[in-house]
């Protein structure tokens, strides 16, 4: 889901270390990085199409 992504990204743009945007959110870390990494490498079109395919699976594109 978009906005889930947008708030990893905006958490982390925050100063929110990774570990607890994943703890706060219900998602595993790897999954947190994965959108953190996408969005500096594709920055807002990566809030479009998850890019990894751990992220297809986790908590941050269902519902």
């Amino acid at each position: 889901m978009r906005l889930r992504r947008a708030i990893v990204v905006l958490m982390s743009a925050q100063g929110q270390p990774g570990p607890d945007i994943g703890h706060l959110l219900k998602v595993p870390e790897d999954d947190v990085w994965d959108v953190i990494h996408a969005f500096n490498d594709g920055g807002f079109a990566s809030a479009r199409s998850s890019r990894s395919p751990s992220a297809v699976q986790s908590g941050l594109t269902k519902r």
